[in-house]
């Protein structure tokens, strides 16, 4: 028994001293960890292509061994080459293998007449501008008598946990499944909540946005340094403090908050935590989601998008005319990304989020050469004219402080006040009516049809604030 021992403590100090040796030298231990260091950025690839078919072949109880593995040796890791800073000029480059420009889809090869798609799933992703997206998805509804499938409560399915979207968060109605036509309110993805509500042959559309300026309006509207505790100043923004050691905040926080810090757009688009600390699995999911998603828009070709989402839905370009909603006014607090060097900090705290956009910018960027770039050109001017033209026609003035407006904090968002006259205009009450009004609007609507259905008395519940005075926007994008 006592040689066994010896031989046992033999064997650990014999382990131990090769490690610390390597170490030293400089060289790389993943070969003693199997997977384990997979790199928690993803970035190892080469060590990643050689265990592929290894990892691939895992059992689940071998995955959650890692899980924890992983996050013992987080400190370890951390000083490894694995995780060293990322070039983000090289960034495209290695995104190129996840994208190859394929033909180009049928609703875009179609000309001549085309039958509006009326059924259409939206997924209102966070801080991407999707907010004025939804209003769009607003007016189209109420103009063509559709119905809309509504939270039971709030402005977002799910609540503040933000769970998986399921049919028992919507509110009830006596309409069968294969007659709802629009969802277009925050939720998270899940593809089977989804088919228990919207009709098959929905068309399935969302926005992303570049994640430098995401990231930080996602922290920045949540007030993360707030809910974490982190210090900050005008000179050392607290996003900054947040980069400088991420793992040492978010690792201590409740799971219901943090999971909206880290790849918060793959979050919306439901993959799980455990999942984006692997680059196969990142690369699997974005894959999974170009095969579920019709059309996946960009915030920063938003133009572009609405013209390829109107040939899509076969909308007229009256119907994508907008005026922005959740705007982050002039007076709210703003971190530029760039100018505090922190771009590539986010790339790496939010790797998943950055091969996202990267591939589907490269896809975005395929369909405005197939749709034509010229013709392109022209149709977004066309539509910026249109939107010019509205806006001096409704609108009287932008407040950029409004205490009319609801706001998370020292966050501002703008407002539009319409001009005098106008406020049985229905095109511009409604273009200028927020996220929060329209969805009370809506539901009342339902409510009411649902006990005139029942036989019930029915009484409207007044709206807590009118659009007359000012519109309400609600959660800031920029």
């Amino acid at each position: 028994m006592k040689r066994q021992r010896r031989r046992l403590l033999l064997v650990i100090a014999s382990f131990t001293l090769l490690t610390s040796c390597l170490s030293k030298l400089g060289g790389n231990i993943n070969w003693l960890v199997p997977d384990v260091t997979e790199s928690r950025f993803g970035l190892d690839k080469t060590f990643a292509n050689n265990n592929a078919e290894n990892h691939d072949n895992l059992q689940k109880s071998t995955r959650e061994h890692e899980f924890t593995a992983r996050e013992t040796l987080e400190s370890q890791i951390k000083n490894d080459n694995v995780a060293k800073e990322v070039d983000d000029e090289t960034l495209p480059t290695e995104y190129n293998d996840l994208f190859n420009c394929p033909a180009p889809p049928k609703w875009l090869r179609q000309k001549g007449r085309c039958h509006p798609k009326n059924n259409v799933l939206f997924l209102k992703t966070r801080r991407t501008g999707s907010g004025t997206v939804q209003n769009i998805m607003f007016r189209y509804g109420e103009k063509h008598n559709l119905n809309f499938v509504l939270p039971s409560g709030g402005n977002q399915f799910g609540g503040a946990a933000a769970l998986p979207f399921h049919k028992s968060q919507i509110l009830k109605s006596n309409i069968s499944m294969e007659e709802n036509n629009i969802l277009c309110h925050q939720a998270r993805f899940s593809e089977s909540g989804f088919s228990s509500v919207m009709p098959n042959d929905s068309a399935y559309v969302t926005i992303i946005r570049d994640p430098t300026t995401q990231f930080e309006s996602v922290f920045t509207h949540m007030q993360i340094d707030k809910l974490f505790r982190i210090p900050g100043s005008d000179e050392q923004p607290a996003l900054k403090n947040f980069l400088e050691r991420p793992e040492s905040y978010f690792n201590i926080q409740p799971s219901n908050i943090k999971m909206l810090t880290r790849n918060p757009m793959l979050f919306d688009l439901g993959i799980s935590y455990q999942d984006t600390l692997y680059l196969r699995q990142i690369n699997k999911y974005i894959q999974y989601l170009d095969s579920k998603f019709d059309f996946v828009m960009l915030t920063e070709f938003f133009d572009e998008s609405l013209i390829l989402l109107k040939k899509f839905l076969c909308l007229d370009i009256e119907d994508i005319t907008y005026f922005e909603h959740n705007v982050r006014s002039a007076a709210s607090k703003f971190v530029d990304t760039s100018a505090e060097g922190l771009d590539s900090a986010v790339h790496r705290w939010n790797l998943g989020d950055t091969r996202l956009h990267q591939y589907f910018r490269e896809k975005m960027l395929c369909l405005i050469k197939q749709y034509g770039e010229n013709k392109m050109e022209t149709d977004v001017m066309k539509l910026r004219e249109m939107n010019d033209k509205l806006y001096d026609f409704c609108v009287a003035e932008i407040a950029h402080d409004s205490t009319n407006v609801w706001s998370p904090g020292n966050v501002r968002a703008i407002a539009y006040k319409l001009k005098k006259g106008l406020e049985n205009n229905a095109q511009c009450v409604n273009m200028i009516k927020s996220e929060h009004l329209y969805t009370r609007e809506l539901r009342n609507k339902y409510i009411t049809k649902l006990k005139q259905n029942s036989g019930l008395p029915t009484k409207p519940k007044e709206t807590r604030r009118t659009w007359k005075k000012w519109s309400e926007p609600v959660i800031p994008v920029q």
